[in-house]
């Protein structure tokens, strides 16, 4: 994959990990042990760019594959430093506009993050086997302007 300049040149650190809310529910009727899971997953992403940050908060829902039953969810925020992140500023409407590699690579690193943090908060639990499998962050669709 070709890297444009201005991507290539971003410099970042991840500078924290927040967990903001863990749900679980048990099920109506207990599940068998061959249970399947279907994760519905979220990327909010938010730019702070007087502090030079990036904060992706990423939500799992966790459903039980046949019944659909919602089970559980987890949102974990994922907080990066950027460095020159206004540099990336439009002047004419004032949003901030970074290179798409560059999201990826946040969006990629945070999932990532959040599979771990899911892991670790369902151990023990009847959603223990319900481990996020890998998911490539070029596939997520941005909101309609």
């Amino acid at each position: 994959m070709k890297r444009s300049r201005k991507s290539k040149d971003l410099r970042f650190q991840i500078t924290g990990i927040d967990i903001e809310d863990v749900s679980i529910t048990n099920p109506k009727t207990p599940f068998g042990k061959n249970i399947s899971f279907r994760f519905h997953v979220n990327i909010e992403m938010k730019i702070d760019s007087e502090a030079g940050k990036v904060i992706n908060m990423v939500i799992i829902k966790v459903a039980e594959s046949e019944s659909l039953e919602r089970c559980g969810s987890i949102k974990v925020s994922c907080i990066f430093g950027v460095d020159n992140i206004n540099s990336f500023m439009n002047p004419e409407n004032g949003k901030n506009k970074l290179p798409e590699e560059f999201i990826h690579v946040l969006n990629s690193i945070s999932i990532s993050t959040a599979r771990g943090v899911m892991y670790s908060q369902f151990r023990g639990t009847f959603l223990h086997e319900a481990v996020l499998p890998i998911i490539e962050p070029q596939f997520f669709q941005s909101p309609a302007s």
